[in-house]
């Protein structure tokens, strides 16, 4: 990620087309060689962003009057600029920024080349992450309060909020329009509630589409 946004910089700046890189560890620095190619890599191609679209949902932050930041999300984040560090001060944690344009032109294009089947993998892989830090949040929460702080949390990232949410025991259902990835989201989902419950989950798709995810997850 830091060697692609490197890159990134470079092309912009120099105002070309591609570039070439290469790369080598000095310790514990990260060294980056570019230099100038005269054509795009065929990735770039395909690689797309697509279009930044506002989300709109059920949920409202009070926002800094200046940055506009919402200032719960910025309660959130310490940084130390210095060691190119992002700090969750409530669990003393490191965290990571992505565009997620960026994110979702790479599944896209998994999916074109190795077919549907690659999303299954990305949603099981994506659900064992979270299982692993959710049961570790689990541990400082009360179960009553956990599905408002865990939509909340995941909504102060960008990552969405639904429509509808329902949770009985052993099972919820999802409509959600501004989800930042339908299948990764729902993956975050699944995780909680196999983190509350203590067993495996599956999930039954009613819509998937890009701007608008249902679904029902039962453990």
């Amino acid at each position: 990620m830091a060697l692609g946004s490197t890159q990134g910089v470079y092309e912009s700046v120099e105002q070309m087309p591609g570039s070439r890189v290469g790369y080598k560890f000095d310790g514990d620095d990260l060294v980056v060689h570019l230099t100038h190619a005269e054509e795009k890599p065929e990735s770039e191609g395909r690689l797309y962003l697509e279009e930044v679209e506002a989300g709109t949902g059920p949920l409202q932050f009070a926002r800094c009057e200046k940055c506009r930041t919402p200032l719960e999300a910025s309660r959130r984040l310490k940084w130390n600029l210095d060691r190119g560090e992002i700090i969750n001060p409530l669990t003393g944690k490191r965290e990571d920024m992505i565009a997620v344009q960026s994110l979702n032109s790479t599944l896209r294009e998994l999916e074109r080349e190795l077919g549907e089947e690659v999303m299954g993998i990305v949603y099981g892989g994506q659900k064992s992450y979270t299982l692993y830090r959710t049961k570790e949040a689990l541990k400082k929460e009360t179960p009553e309060d956990f599905w408002d702080q865990y939509l909340f949390e995941l909504a102060l990232r960008g990552l969405g909020y639904p429509e509808e949410f329902e949770a009985s025991d052993g099972t919820v259902a999802v409509e959600v329009k501004n989800a930042y990835h339908q299948n990764l989201y729902a993956a975050k989902i699944a995780a909680g509630l196999e983190a509350l419950t203590g067993r495996s989950s599956e999930i039954d798709w009613k819509e998937r589409e890009r701007m608008h995810g249902s679904y029902v997850i039962s453990a």
